[in-house]
């Protein structure tokens, strides 16, 4: 992903229209899929292979091009109903069951229904979770959570919301660590 950010947007775009002139849709996802590890919800959202490289190619680079700003996260291991944190943040207990991703009804969550959540072992590299979630939007608050009825083993961990419509469109994102 790091050499993607190298390119500029349209040879992302050229590439993306050779691809699509070249490949199935459905070998265009399975290449995201093990190359990238982008669940297949993601690789696959869009109508066509430019579509989703280019809005791969958005939410991966620096400059968004003022296309949207990120809302802040905030992980903890507990929350209010209306969104209040009451838990530890950043640095959860290990063993913990379920994890909350917090954040304001504002900046670029502003009047969504929903977010795609996904959560992801940064450690193993590994898909944990992943989810269409919905929001209310008649709260200054919303929240997404994770569940690991065993409990969540120690690691460093990352959650990133998607837009709903758009899921290569990187919302907000936050790392955090279970020790």
């Amino acid at each position: 992903m790091a050499e993607m950010r190298r390119l500029s947007r349209p040879e992302v775009q050229q590439l993306a229209q050779i691809l699509a002139e070249r490949l199935p849709p459905d070998e265009i996802a399975s290449l995201l899929q093990t190359y990238l590890k982008m669940p297949r919800p993601l690789s696959t959202a869009s109508p066509d292979a430019q579509s989703t490289l280019l809005g791969l190619y958005d939410a991966l680079s620096k400059d968004t091009g003022g296309y949207h700003e990120f809302t802040r996260l905030i992980v903890t291991d507990a929350c209010e109903t209306d969104g209040r944190v009451v838990g530890s943040t950043r640095t959860l207990p290990s063993g913990v069951q379920r994890v909350y991703a917090v954040f304001e009804n504002a900046s670029s969550l502003a009047g969504l229904p929903s977010v795609f959540a996904v959560w992801r072992s940064l450690d193993r590299d590994q898909l944990v979770f992943a989810e269409f979630e919905p929001l209310r939007s008649s709260t200054p608050y919303n929240y997404v959570w994770a569940q690991a009825n065993a409990g969540c083993p120690p690691g460093h961990y990352r959650i990133d919301l998607f837009h709903p419509e758009n899921t290569s469109r990187l919302l907000a994102s936050q790392t955090f660590e279970i020790r």
